[in-house]
């Protein structure tokens, strides 16, 4: 059995390098009507009418260098 195992005896040597360059121009146009009843010992009725715009404009350079030694040993 252990030379049937051995076929599974795996070295694995990863190295990566990786540059990520990303823009991300979002535009949120957010309408949100709320309403809210609550009664807690008190009574509070709230309507909440929110509009919230948003401009997200995203720059990300990401460099990442993995390097991953993996020795794995199946007996």
């Amino acid at each position: 059995m252990t030379s049937r195992a051995s076929a599974f005896d795996w070295t694995c040597n990863w190295t990566c390098n990786w540059t990520c360059n990303w823009t991300c121009n979002w535009t949120c146009n957010w309408t949100c009507n709320w309403t809210c009843n609550w009664t807690c010992n008190w009574t509070c009725n709230w309507t909440c009418n929110w509009t919230c715009n948003w401009t997200c404009n995203w720059t990300c350079n990401w460099t990442c260098n993995w390097t991953c030694n993996w020795t794995s040993d199946f007996n």
